[in-house]
């Protein structure tokens, strides 16, 4: 796919179609790596690129504390913190998109996760209340209009980014402390437990069970 001549100005309508892509993947997966190529390929083809920041990181240098998981609130801290990534995800996504699209030139808007990464994070019941939660925030429209095949279909490329074994190892000593990792416990014991399907990749959807499982183990105190 290349840019159209921005000299013919038979192609230069007052908003652009706006190309967006969500990259996703457990953390250590290269989606940062992926983005650099893209950004680059991209560029080369006289696109432009917006690079949006992943909303999570947002709060976290804002010194959001994430809550304790021996907390009596945990499972509803931790369900506030999903629910206002989804909102804030859905406000960028539409800011990024509309200034995309006011430039009059070609533009790639990639975000670094999108709405449904939140629902790794939730335990089963949480994401249709989250969605209610945030129809009913949205003004002058009906209350379902954000609705599950919404959230899949939003995006015109959603990049699964898997974690090979390698990365795998690297994600254990960087967060096994949080994980609860014992010594004992190796990477291709864990890549045998959560790999599926057997291809020695971890795909979004591996791990984000993965992620609700374990989650719901902390809100039940196990």
């Amino acid at each position: 796919m290349t840019a159209l001549d921005s000299s013919d100005t038979r192609y230069q309508p007052t908003k652009t179609k706006v190309v967006r892509i969500a990259l996703t993947g457990g953390p250590c997966a290269g989606k940062s790596s992926a983005l650099e190529h893209l950004i680059a390929a991209a560029t080369k083809e006289g696109f432009d690129v917006l690079t949006a920041p992943e909303i999570a990181t947002l709060y976290f240098n804002s010194s959001y504390q994430f809550p304790s998981p021996l907390s009596p609130t945990f499972v509803e801290q931790k369900y506030a913190f999903q629910n206002n990534i989804l909102k804030l995800q859905l406000q960028m996504e539409r800011c990024y998109s509309s200034l995309g699209g006011s430039t009059g030139r070609p533009t790639i808007v990639v975000f670094d996760r999108g709405m449904r990464d939140c629902m790794a994070f939730m335990a089963e019941g949480e994401w249709p209340r989250a969605l209610a939660e945030l129809n009913q925030e949205l003004p002058n429209g009906p209350s379902g209009r954000i609705t599950d095949e919404d959230v899949f279909k939003r995006y015109d490329s959603d990049c699964d980014i898997s974690i090979s074994l390698e990365e795998l190892r690297t994600l254990m000593g960087d967060l096994g402390g949080l994980f609860g990792f014992s010594e004992e416990v190796d990477a291709s014991t864990l890549m045998a437990l959560l790999d599926a399907d057997g291809n020695q990749e971890i795909s979004w959807q591996e791990w984000s069970h993965a992620c609700a499982v374990w989650l719901a183990d902390m809100g039940d105190g196990n």
